[in-house]
């Protein structure tokens, strides 16, 4: 499996060549890999909310803790991760990871033990999937508060330094194994940002956040999010009236942290747009306030804010919760066209293979004139990004699709450049798989449209 530098997910590479010398296929397994993906999220948000109550105090709110802690575990942005069976994997290992590291870090004050294993796991989460450190951070900073008391302490202040520190070192050490992977050629190099393509990521991230929180890239009707966080932000800003600004300002940088965590991400790795897999700690905003919201509410003074914050909260997670459902019932449609298609395709090969005596062992794909991504009239929500795209439309899917469906080995090929120039000058519509089948000797060139 070849890997690139910019990925930064180094103890992937190892999984993944663990498994292959077992003969284990994650995208052949994806059902068992997904039920564990869907465990290890539910066991995280049971081991968050256990730590969130214990650390507050017995008098908390636990059904507040829990319906702020599934925010960062079950989110309408997760619905990208779902999409790439192949990456289980990663999602599982740097969530997991995520989450107890801010537990054994958040109670290490006395324990060198706790604080050594705190760090180990979190190096894990950042050569991972580093967007999970967003969670580590939001986490780790609300503990070390809630432990304190919500106190101004030297011992806090120490402790936070020491969360950030091995936060920076797992980054830090993350990028240094990278560079030192692509020294001994097991990794390829990619070329560094410069201040123009830094400028330019910045300024995308900065237009593309009218759409991310007006309707979450269309997995939300217009104005739900905006609404849902007024509400929480009010309950959770009025529960908190009368404790000093400190509370107020060590809640915003908990959020501000997190927030920046992700978008420094993005920027780290160059990208030219904002896909939802990396975006799905946003939502760790409302599982922040919520936390606040139940560490601070006196239940039987303010019991209708309290339940106005829950209820609100619990409503936004039905939007969710659907817009999940609604991923999943798109994605079996898009596969179920995929497969299709595909067997379409292989029907037709071995009636060539029958007629003129000869084997097929590569297969080559090209586009035509106007791409369709997505099979728009049967899919419900109008994704953003590359969730629900055919399989055809990625190098690393196209062929691999073929094999997984027809039960062949096809090689990957290159198609000549003359047949893309003479495939880019057509248009269709419709499958059309006389016209878009190019064969040449033992190689067929698709034409996607």
């Amino acid at each position: 499996m070849t890997v690139a530098s910019e990925s930064y997910r180094n103890a992937m590479g190892v999984f993944y060549w663990v498994l292959d010398m077992f003969a284990i296929n994650v995208v052949q397994n994806q059902v068992f890999f997904g039920i564990l993906l869907i465990v290890s999220f539910a066991w995280s948000a049971a081991v968050l909310t256990m730590e969130m109550y214990r650390a507050a105090g017995q008098d908390s709110k636990i059904f507040l803790f829990g319906t702020g802690s599934l925010f960062m575990y079950l989110n309408a942005f997760a619905c990208e991760w779902m999409w790439y069976a192949g990456a289980y994997i990663q999602w599982m290992v740097a969530m997991l990871t995520a989450t107890y590291a801010a537990v054994f870090v958040a109670g290490s004050e006395k324990s060198r033990k706790k604080f050594l294993i705190g760090a180990g796991l979190l190096f894990l989460t950042a050569s991972s999937y580093q967007i999970c450190l967003a969670h580590y951070i939001c986490i780790v900073m609300t503990l070390l508060f809630f432990r304190f008391q919500g106190k101004v302490t030297g011992r806090l202040l120490r402790m936070l330094v020491r969360a950030a520190v091995i936060c920076v070192f797992s980054i830090g050490g993350n990028m240094a194994l990278t560079k030192i992977l692509v020294s001994a050629d097991i990794l390829y190099p990619k070329t560094r940002l410069n201040m123009g393509d830094f400028m330019s990521v910045a300024r995308f991230i900065i237009e593309s956040q009218k759409d991310i929180w007006l309707n979450g890239y269309g997995l939300f009707p217009d104005w739900v999010i905006p609404f849902a966080l007024v509400v929480i932000l009010a309950c959770t800003f009025w529960i908190m009236r009368g404790y000093g600004c400190f509370a107020y300002l060590y809640m915003l940088l908990t959020i501000l942290m997190g927030q920046s965590l992700i978008y420094a991400a993005c920027i780290m790795q160059g990208i030219e747009r904002l896909p939802m897999r990396m975006l799905e700690p946003l939502f760790d905003v409302f599982s922040v306030c919520l936390f606040y919201l139940a560490f601070y509410a006196v239940y039987q003074k303010e019991r209708m804010v309290c339940r106005l914050a829950g209820v609100s909260g619990m409503a936004f997670l039905l939007f969710h919760i659907l817009s999940l459902q609604y991923s999943a019932a798109d994605t079996v449609r898009t596969n179920t066209l995929d497969r299709y298609y595909i067997l379409q395709i292989a029907d037709r090969i071995r009636t060539y293979e029958q007629e003129h005596h000869i084997e097929v062992t590569g297969v080559g794909v090209c586009y035509d004139a106007s791409l369709e991504y997505k099979y728009g009239d049967y899919i419900k929500n109008g994704y953003y990004g590359e969730i629900l795209s055919k399989a055809f439309m990625n190098e690393w899917s196209d062929v691999s699709a073929v094999n997984y469906y027809s039960g062949r080995s096809f090689d990957r090929t290159e198609v000549p450049q003359e047949v893309k120039e003479q495939v880019r000058q057509l248009n269709w519509d419709y499958v059309n798989l006389q016209e878009q089948m190019i064969f040449c000797g033992n190689e067929v060139y698709i034409a996607v449209y």
